[in-house]
């Protein structure tokens, strides 16, 4: 892994969108880790410290906003961006998002992998000269 370059650490227990996930961030100037396991991906965010979470919230064990908390307790993770992407699209964890989970940007499933693309990009301070193609935009 390159440690110069940000890291992001995606959860999502769909291997068919940690495999979409994969795809898009294999295309921008990061490293990425990704996991369908919550435990796996709280033990990685306390081990790699990654900049940006990519997050789903209909997770086994847990839900994404325990594993969220897990993952920010006493370590002082105020740094950490976070993308929920979920399938869940409820106005209660719209708010949660908002107010309480200090999320960056909350994104519904399907969605478009070049506007995450870009996003990604933003959360990260990375330039957008290094966005996805937008003649590749497939998700």
């Amino acid at each position: 892994m390159d440690e110069t370059l940000p890291l992001v650490l995606c959860l999502d227990d769909d291997w068919r969108i940690l495999e979409i996930l994969s795809k898009i961030l294999s295309r921008l100037p990061l490293e990425h880790v990704v996991t369908g396991s919550p435990l796996e991906a709280i033990e990685l965010a306390q081990r790699l410290r990654p900049r940006l979470l990519i997050l789903d919230l209909m997770l086994p064990e847990m839900s994404g906003w325990e594993a969220l908390d897990k993952m920010r307790d006493g370590t002082q993770r105020d740094d950490l961006r976070v993308i929920v992407l979920t399938a869940k699209d409820a106005q209660y964890e719209r708010l949660v998002a908002a107010n309480v989970a200090r999320v960056d940007l909350f994104l519904t499933k399907p969605f478009d992998a070049g506007e995450l693309a870009h996003h990604i990009l933003r959360l990260l301070d990375l330039p957008a000269s290094e966005a996805w193609p937008a003649s590749q935009g497939e998700t």
